[in-house]
């Protein structure tokens, strides 16, 4: 059971079918990359998320500023709780649409902040220090028979990992010892 509402390793699968390059993956190769992304953003936790210490503390000793915007943060269809600003090293968090996450899944408001916080880290991570999700799995960008011009990544990939990240650290959460 998922006890945190991101996506579990089996509803990212959903992740996988929704991304735009979804048709051109071969089959036989589903399966693995969804396994390949979820394992490394558990390896990821392991290694960057130093155990029972606060998300907070493990950002702002790596450098990162966050900074909360009072607003409920929608373009399109899509709500965005937090964004990630490389340059300025600046995670802005959208505190109206963590707020509606959080009571829509009867979250406490810390918990689910600490949740999208740890998620926005492992994309800060991409950037910095993990090899990018195009690493992970590419497809050609084309093909005309047997050639294949460029290269495209899943961005589902990054997604999928940034959920089993987030998944590790709320069990952190959840164990007696952060209690």
């Amino acid at each position: 059971m998922n006890q945190f509402p991101f996506p579990g390793r089996e509803a990212c699968l959903e992740e996988l079918r929704r991304d735009r390059l979804y048709d051109r993956i071969p089959a036989g190769d589903r399966d693995r990359i969804l396994h390949d992304a979820w394992t490394r953003g558990e390896a990821a936790a392991a290694r960057y998320l130093p155990q029972g210490v606060p998300i907070r503390e493990v950002l702002e000793r790596a450098g990162f500023r966050i900074v909360r915007e009072d607003r409920d943060q929608v373009l399109g269809n899509t709500r965005y709780f937090a964004e990630f600003r490389e340059k300025s090293g600046r995670i802005t968090l959208y505190t109206g649409s963590i707020r509606l996450w959080c009571n829509h899944n009867q979250v406490p408001y810390g918990t689910g902040e600490a949740l999208i916080l740890a998620h926005e880290y492992f994309h800060c991570l991409e950037r910095q220090v993990l090899p990018s999700p195009r690493e992970v799995y590419t497809l050609p960008l084309f093909q005309i028979g047997p050639w294949r011009f460029g290269q495209c990544g899943l961005t589902c990939v990054s997604e999928i990992g940034a959920h089993a990240f987030s998944a590790a650290y709320g069990q952190r959460l959840q164990s007696p010892e952060n209690l």
